[in-house]
């Protein structure tokens, strides 16, 4: 099991990038959390102008959540 810090609120959205290697998280608070994985450390955040997320996917290459 892994901690990954950073989101001190609640989580409803997750999505894994295709390679498995991030982890993008969205929640109750504003913004998307992105980790590194598999070390975690202090996440990448993202505060989008919308805030009305409905779900969070990669694109199939990756590169664009």
């Amino acid at each position: 099991m892994l901690w990954l810090g950073g989101c001190h609120r609640g989580i409803d959205r997750l999505a894994f990038s295709p390679d498995g290697r991030r982890l993008a998280a969205a929640g109750n608070g504003p913004g998307v959390f992105v980790w590194d994985l598999p070390g975690g450390g202090e996440p990448r955040r993202f505060r989008p102008e919308d805030h009305g997320f409905v779900g969070l996917a990669f694109t199939p290459d990756g590169r664009e959540l």
